[in-house]
């Protein structure tokens, strides 16, 4: 079961209908990553995985037991304040911060103050993320976690898939969407769907949605 505000699923469906179109379904972030994970990976009923999207400003972990949700999370903690204190430490724009955040770095001296500043929000990423996990594994009978799916614009981030296995000690993999997906590279450059990919869970969960569907 799942509720919202009533004003925030209008103002969803204002923009929508002022671009001339009709919303027919309504979905959550953490459904609609599910239904991703599901057309790329087939799930014994047995297997138990994490969904642990991170975005600007939240981050939606789903654990699923057999392709099917068990658990869910929403923690109010993104990427939004990685990039205000890079753009506060080193006077920058909004967008060179978000830019410097995501790209890799070597040894010069501002690269590792940046380093210093995504590692203190990444540990805390990592440990709301552990903490749920605990959290599920003592509540439920639901069976061992093998394996966690990063996906969200965090995910972009060099060094946080790595910090959250080393931190839960489980596998880590940066979810791709696309990967079951036929396109056409003439069309869509593939590098910038490799890109993109940890960016787009929740909306290519959402496109396999259609109007009927339970």
């Amino acid at each position: 079961m799942v509720a919202a505000k009533k004003d925030m699923i209008n103002d969803y469906t204002a923009v929508i209908e002022e671009a001339s179109l009709q919303p027919a379904i309504v979905d959550v972030d953490v459904f609609a990553i599910e239904n991703a994970y599901n057309l790329n990976f087939e799930s014994a009923e047995d297997d138990v995985v994490a969904l642990v999207n991170i975005g600007a400003s939240v981050m939606n972990i789903n654990i699923l037991k057999g392709g099917t949700s068990a658990f869910t999370r929403d923690i109010s903690i993104g990427g939004r304040q990685i990039t205000e204190e890079i753009q506060k430490r080193l006077k920058l724009t909004y967008e060179e911060a978000e830019s410097v955040k995501v790209k890799e770095r070597d040894a010069a001296a501002q690269n590792a103050e940046v380093e210093t500043l995504i590692q203190g929000t990444a540990e805390q990423l990592a440990t709301e993320v552990r903490r749920s996990l605990e959290f599920f594994a003592a509540s439920s009978s639901g069976g061992e976690i093998k394996k966690i799916f990063l996906s969200g614009g965090c995910a972009k981030i060099q060094m946080l898939p790595g910090l959250i296995e080393e931190r839960i000690s489980m596998p880590v993999e940066v979810f791709n969407p696309f990967n079951k997906i036929d396109f056409n590279p003439e069309t869509f450059d593939p590098e910038y769907i490799k890109q993109v990919a940890p960016l787009a869970a929740v909306g290519v969960g959402l496109a396999l949605r259609r109007e009927g569907q339970k």
